[in-house]
């Protein structure tokens, strides 16, 4: 995470400058920037195995996979969702 606090205000717009937490005043404008990192690891660990006749829900649009009972539940929304094999 980077903080930045607003240095000056000109023509173009706003101007921010990233400090350390420990020189931040309290109570000025701030601008927080938050990166999600995504690890992906270059092997599947190997105690993890899929269940022989796997099986999960698709509707083919790209959001991925889901299982039966978050479509029941209703936390997965959409239409056209059937079962695949994984």
């Amino acid at each position: 995470m980077r903080q930045a606090v607003l240095e000056k205000t000109g023509d173009c717009g706003e101007y921010y400058a990233v400090k350390k937490p420990t020189n931040i005043r309290d109570g000025g404008k701030m601008l927080v920037h938050v990166v999600t990192n995504h690890p992906v690891p270059e092997a599947w660990p190997s105690f993890l195995r899929f269940r022989p006749n796997g099986r999960a829900y698709s509707n083919d649009t790209g959001a991925g996979l889901t299982r039966r009972w978050c479509l029941e539940q209703g936390f997965v929304r959409g239409e056209g969702d059937h079962k695949v094999s994984i």
